[in-house]
């Protein structure tokens, strides 16, 4: 990932969705209501509502609360992670997601010092019990290098040539 921009990355992002769909909806009320400087809380709001019907846990609402803490967080990753969490609903993913995309914008290094110590390496979950799972991965960079060598039998399976992975991001 070479493109830092959110704005860009958000209309990247929506042009790859259903423009009726209650996702592309979402984050578009929540760009609506940042470009019309509506306080960070009735943006809140307004997303809440907006999908009130779907219920709670549910995706839209909690990308759109993903694109208020990019938007209003104005690229502070602290900033941004406390909005979008502050929002409620499902924290968990909502923070994960938000964290994963701060981390393609600008890897470990936009994890402010901080942070990072109570964030880590390593992958712990109570919802795989690791006894009966052989081979899980235990850290982050364990579990990026397996995907990483995945590209070229990933590329292959689904025909595409011409490919150059490199660190250049010019390249």
């Amino acid at each position: 990932y070479i493109e830092s921009d959110v704005r860009i990355l958000i209309e990247s992002a929506l042009s790859k969705i259903p423009e009726d769909s209650m996702t592309a909806k979402t984050i578009r009320l929540g760009i609506d209501c940042y470009e019309k400087n509506i306080p960070y809380r009735e943006t809140r709001d307004k997303v809440v509502e907006f999908n009130r019907e779907l219920g709670w846990f549910q995706a839209p609402g909690n990308l759109g609360f993903v694109t208020i803490g990019l938007l209003y967080g104005e690229g502070d990753f602290k900033k941004s992670m406390i909005l979008a969490i502050n929002c409620g609903d499902d924290t968990d993913c909502t923070g994960a997601t938000l964290g994963s995309l701060f981390g393609i914008m600008n890897g470990t290094a936009g994890i402010p010092e901080d942070w990072q110590a109570y964030i880590g390496d390593n992958i712990v979950s109570v919802a795989i019990d690791r006894g009966s799972c052989y081979g899980l991965p235990k850290t982050c960079k364990e579990l990026t290098d397996r995907v990483y060598n995945m590209i070229d039998v990933t590329l292959r399976a689904n025909h595409v040539g011409h490919v150059r992975i490199s660190d250049d991001p010019m390249s």
